[in-house]
């Protein structure tokens, strides 16, 4: 993500994140090339973020991971203000947009930067970002005039199939006699199917681990592992697994299901092939997986109504200036969060069922719907 040219401008380049395991991964990497990077997280001890803390203050730091959450706490912020600083880089910007998939409301805060630091150059990355994601991260993070740099997305190494659901156990099974002994991803929308079928190709003799929000946090990062290891060839999983997973050889994605959006499908499908060699998508749709879908969406807006409710609640009595926190979190978020989800379900679902094309006409029309057309000059060969 960060060249050696990048890094020539003097200061500290602040990475927001919004992963553990991410930044851990990406750290590792770049010590591994010889530059000099650390992050601060909940898993450190307080001595680990002191010695961190000391190496930025003497300057010996190139790069420091933080969270989001971490960074616009008035603590840190005031930290940074001592510190000469090179640009803020946020990655997974998407994740700042109501509109993308992966939005978290933690990332909104991050228009202080602009704030605070107003002479400090900020730099947004995303794989998936849409142009209303790409106005979206724009306008939030305060940006003026900025260079927006659109890469091709497309991957003309991965083989797009599309199949109506008849009998899924087999129709999946097809897929692994392909790829005997490759490594694979099996998206699934239930976490109860993940761990159906995870037992099933256990049983028949496939290397087979599951993921999902549901299991706990030690067996998940397990089970990455050794995904990432070459100790199982297959993972099982919902929408929970994927983001900073680096996995080159990937050689197929199957979703036995509809997945929640075209972006989701974007991000989980472009898991395979990152090697650039030739790797197999095969989405398995069923009439079903929109009324699974909807019913998941409806629970969701349930739980962020009753959220917000109580927030207001919390916030409508006199309270002490500690409050401030969760007046802000309703102001920002919950009250917004139950209206979007509907309107995007039915706006994915409308494109999933026009999706009928041979599987060129499939890629010309996922370039076309997500705005990301070649911009000349700044084609990206290889996948980020």
């Amino acid at each position: 993500m960060l060249s050696g040219a990048r890094l020539a401008r003097e200061g500290l380049v602040v990475v927001l994140s919004p992963l553990i395991a991410l930044m851990k991964d990406q750290v590792d990497g770049l010590v591994a090339n010889g530059i000099n990077a650390a992050c601060i997280n909940s898993t450190m001890s307080g001595e680990e973020r002191w010695k961190v803390a000391n190496a930025v203050k003497d300057g010996s730091l190139r790069l420091l991971y933080v969270s989001p959450e971490r960074l616009v706490t008035d603590a840190f912020l005031n930290f940074l203000k001592g510190v000469k600083l090179a640009y803020f880089v946020v990655d997974e910007a998407h994740c700042i947009s109501f509109w993308g998939h992966d939005f978290r409301p933690e990332y909104r805060e991050l228009r202080l930067l602009r704030k605070v630091f107003p002479d400090t150059p900020i730099h947004a990355y995303t794989a998936t970002a849409t142009a209303q994601v790409r106005d979206d991260i724009v306008a939030e993070l305060s940006l003026h005039d900025p260079a927006v740099l659109v890469g091709s997305f497309d991957r003309p190494n991965l083989i797009y199939t599309f199949q109506r659901r008849t009998d899924r156990d087999a129709q999946i099974k097809a897929v692994l006699e392909r790829h005997k002994e490759q490594s694979g991803i099996i998206y699934c929308i239930r976490r109860a199917d993940v761990d159906a079928l995870c037992e099933q190709l256990r049983a028949r003799g496939y290397r087979a681990l599951p993921y999902h929000a549901g299991m706990p946090d030690a067996e998940r990062h397990r089970n990455q592992d050794l995904f990432v290891e070459e100790q199982a060839d297959i993972i099982v999983a919902t929408i929970a697994f994927g983001m900073g997973i680096d996995k080159s050889n990937v050689r197929f994605v199957i979703h036995a299901g509809m997945p929640k959006s075209l972006e989701h499908y974007q991000q989980e499908s472009g898991r395979a092939g990152r090697d650039s060699l030739e790797a197999e998508c095969v989405l398995l749709y069923g009439g079903d997986d929109f009324i699974t879908w909807r019913n998941i969406i409806q629970r969701g807006e349930e739980i962020s109504r009753t959220s917000a409710s109580r927030s207001w609640t919390a916030c409508s009595a006199p309270a002490p200036a500690s409050n401030a926190v969760a007046r802000l979190s309703w102001n920002t978020s919950a009250n917004r969060i139950p209206t979007i989800p509907a309107a995007r379900a039915t706006s994915a679902s409308a494109h999933w069922m026009s999706w009928k094309a041979p599987p060129r006409s499939r890629r010309r029309s996922f370039r076309a719907w997500s705005g990301w057309e070649s911009v000349s000059g700044w084609d990206i060969p290889h996948p980020c």
